[in-house]
């Protein structure tokens, strides 16, 4: 089961505030995770679906915090409905999904739902960008920092591992330099 969020770059010092919601329909109960914080402080967490409350989240320093909620009765929840949102602060440039990583580290990365039994059963849970199922399409995605002077980061997805050229340009539509690149299938980044 995967959580989502719309992945974007924040800056240095933006707060911002990020979305959490579910890849689909189901019938839930409750979850616990544990969300590394890589380059962003945790301001405060608000209610979405979820009626959340500080015994629902804990700071464990300053890199990781912990989530869990239960509920009596299942809650019905719809595909792309917010659960909850993170108020959060950047405390570096960058995208949002190189930063944030849910895992066990101190509390297992469960969600609880109703089986096609009907009982309840724990599920792993994941968190990603968007709709992300894995890369179904090759995509090249904004370079960051934008405008750059002596360097910046480019990412993209590939479907497949292959060899990538990548051209730049300068304003003027200039072919600058041009690099032979052997990508991986999935994310890769590249710095120039």
């Amino acid at each position: 089961t995967v959580f989502n969020f719309e992945n974007r770059i924040v800056e240095d010092q933006e707060v911002f505030t990020l979305a959490i919601s579910v890849n689909s329909d189901m019938d839930f109960y409750g979850c616990q995770f544990t969300l590394s914080l890589d380059g962003l402080e945790l301001l405060d967490v608000e209610d979405g679906v979820l009626d959340v409350n500080e015994s629902s989240f804990a700071k464990h320093g300053s890199t990781t915090m912990t989530f869990s909620y239960n509920n009596a009765e299942a809650i019905a929840l719809r595909k792309n409905e917010d659960l909850f949102t993170l108020n959060l602060k950047s405390l570096k440039d960058g995208y949002i999904d190189t930063r944030l990583k849910v895992n066990s580290d101190i509390t297992p990365a469960e969600i609880y739902l109703i089986n096609d039994s009907g009982m309840i059963e724990s599920n792993r849970l994941d968190l990603r960008y968007g709709d992300q199922k894995g890369s179904e399409k090759n995509t090249l995605y904004q370079n960051y920092p934008n405008p750059f002077s002596e360097k910046t980061t480019i990412r993209f997805d590939l479907i497949e591992s292959s060899e990538v050229i990548l051209s730049i340009y300068d304003f003027m539509g200039r072919e600058i330099t041009k690099l032979q690149i052997k990508g991986q299938k999935g994310q890769n980044e590249v710095e120039i």
